[in-house]
């Protein structure tokens, strides 16, 4: 009788298991993966989008610092 609510537990609590198991999976085959790195330096543009509004004293305080 108390078979059955016990066999559930350990079902539920394998499948609430499963994403931890296959994110350390994961981590451990990433670990294993070489990484490229591009042959030339970055001649790109780079932009910087600040969420300010009315706050010009401010950011030339920081950009300063």
């Amino acid at each position: 009788m108390l078979f059955s609510p016990a066999l559930f537990e350990v079902g539920f609590a394998t499948i609430a298991a499963l994403p931890y198991a296959k994110h350390g999976f994961d981590l451990f085959m990433a670990r294993k993966r070489t990484l490229s790195r591009p042959d030339e330096d970055f001649t790109g543009t780079l932009t910087i989008l600040l969420p300010i509004w009315n706050e010009a004293n401010v950011l030339t305080q920081k950009l300063n610092n």
